[in-house]
């Protein structure tokens, strides 16, 4: 998707999706590290890549643990 045509409504639901992550990383009883923070971008990078795999292939089965 070119960010050019994500328009403002769909922008502010990606906001939000980012908020949420950063609030759950940064307060609460986990007191997560900046090296744990790095750790845990790189897992959500991952799934979208996967997912990102599968709907270019059009495989059906991603799994977790690939």
């Amino acid at each position: 998707m070119d960010r050019e045509s994500i328009g403002p409504f769909r922008m502010q639901l990606l906001m939000e999706v980012a908020a949420k992550a950063v609030k759950i990383m940064t307060t609460g009883v986990w007191h997560l590290s900046f090296d744990e923070m790095d750790i845990v971008l790189e897992y959500i990078r991952y799934g979208i890549d996967a997912y990102k795999r599968k709907y270019e292939e059009g495989n059906d089965d991603v799994s977790e643990n690939r």
